[in-house]
C-alpha cells in the first residue's frame, strides 16, 4: 500500500510538472492559430540552454553569457512571404538589452513601436522587459517590413511585465542625440560582439559588465563607460591595465595616454567611471563637467 501510495504521488507530481511546463508555452508571448487572418503557423518550437546550439551554432555562447532562459521560433506564411520569429526570454530586462545593443546595427528607431528597437527592411529588432524579439522576412520590401512590424507589435502587447530602464547617469539631456548607441556588455563575448575596441583593456579582467556609450563627434570620439567588477582585486588591475591606478585617498585621475585622454572616477570598490576621447579638453569640457556627477 505504501508502494502504491508513492507511486501516486510521483505521477501525481510528474503531472503537476508536465501541467506547469504546458502553461508556460501557452502563456509565452508569441502569435496564435488564427489571430492574424491568412497567416499560417508552420512552425513553433521552443529552445533551452542545451538545444540553443542546434538552432545558432556558433552564436549560442553569447546568449548563455547574458542568461539566456529560453527561445521559442515560430515560422509563418503570410501574404506569399516566409517570416521568422524569434523569442527570446532572458533573465532579466538588463540581459535583454545587453543582446538587443549589441545586435542591431544599420537601423532606424521607430518610437510607436517600443522604447527600444531596431527597424530595418529585412529584420526588426525590439525588446520589452525581459524579452527580446526578431523578426525576419525573406524579401525586404517595405510591405513585408510593415507585417513584421504588426507582427512584432502584437508580441509587444502580449508583455505586461515591467520595461527596461537605462542607467540614470546616461539620461542626461547631453546624451540624448546619442541614447540609441548606448550598449550592455557582460563579459568577454559581450565585448568581442558589442565593443572589441576595447579587449584589450579588459585582458588582466574576467568577471564584468559595463554600459558604454559611444559618441562620434566631427573632430574625434568620446567614449563613457559605467564598470562593474566582480571583485576590488579586478578593479584595481583594470585601473593598471589602462595606466591610471588610483591609490587612497584619491578618488579619480586624468591621464594622456598614447594620445588618448583618460579620466577615472571610482565609484566604490566594486564600480567606476571611465572616459576615454582623443578630443581636446576644451571640447571635452562639458562631459567632464557631467562626468564629475557621476555617483
Amino acid at each position: 500500500m505504501i508502494l502504491i501510495n508513492k507511486r501516486i504521488k510521483m505521477f501525481l507530481l510528474l503531472l503537476l510538472l508536465l501541467i506547469t511546463n504546458v502553461n508556460a508555452e501557452v502563456t509565452f508571448p508569441q502569435i496564435t492559430d488564427g489571430e492574424i487572418p491568412g497567416a499560417k503557423i508552420i512552425k513553433s518550437e521552443f529552445y533551452d540552454g542545451s538545444s540553443l546550439y542546434g538552432y545558432i551554432d556558433g552564436g549560442a555562447d553569447v546568449y548563455l553569457e547574458y542568461g539566456f532562459q529560453k527561445l521559442l521560433v515560430q515560422e509563418i506564411d503570410l501574404e506569399g512571404t516566409h517570416f521568422i520569429i524569434n523569442i527570446y526570454e532572458m533573465k532579466n530586462p538588463e540581459a535583454a538589452f545587453g543582446i538587443f545593443s549589441i545586435s542591431r546595427f544599420k537601423c532606424e528607431n521607430n518610437d510607436s513601436l517600443s522604447k527600444f528597437n531596431c527597424v530595418s527592411l529585412f529584420q526588426i529588432l525590439a525588446i520589452k522587459s525581459n524579452f527580446y524579439l526578431q523578426i525576419l522576412n525573406e524579401k525586404g520590401t517595405t510591405e513585408t517590413q510593415a507585417i513584421s512590424y504588426n507582427l512584432i507589435k502584437i508580441i509587444l502587447g502580449k508583455i505586461k511585465l515591467d520595461d527596461f530602464t537605462i542607467p540614470s547617469f546616461f539620461k542626461n539631456k547631453l546624451f540624448v542625440s546619442y541614447k540609441k548607441d548606448l550598449k550592455f556588455i557582460n563579459g568577454i563575448l559581450g565585448l568581442q560582439n558589442g565593443f572589441p575596441d576595447w579587449l584589450e583593456k579588459f585582458d588582466s579582467v574576467k568577471n564584468y559588465s559595463l554600459y558604454i556609450l559611444p559618441i562620434e563627434l566631427p573632430d574625434g570620439y568620446i567614449q563613457l563607460a559605467e564598470i562593474n567588477f566582480q571583485t576590488s582585486n579586478e578593479l584595481v588591475s583594470f585601473q593598471e591595465q589602462v595606466g591610471c591606478k588610483l591609490k587612497e585617498p584619491e578618488v579619480q585621475c586624468e591621464r594622456i595616454i598614447e594620445g588618448k585622454f583618460y579620466f577615472i572616477k571610482m565609484i566604490n570598490q566594486n564600480k567606476l567611471f571611465l572616459l576615454v576621447s582623443n578630443l581636446t579638453l576644451k571640447t571635452l569640457q562639458p562631459f567632464l563637467n557631467v562626468a564629475n556627477e557621476f555617483k
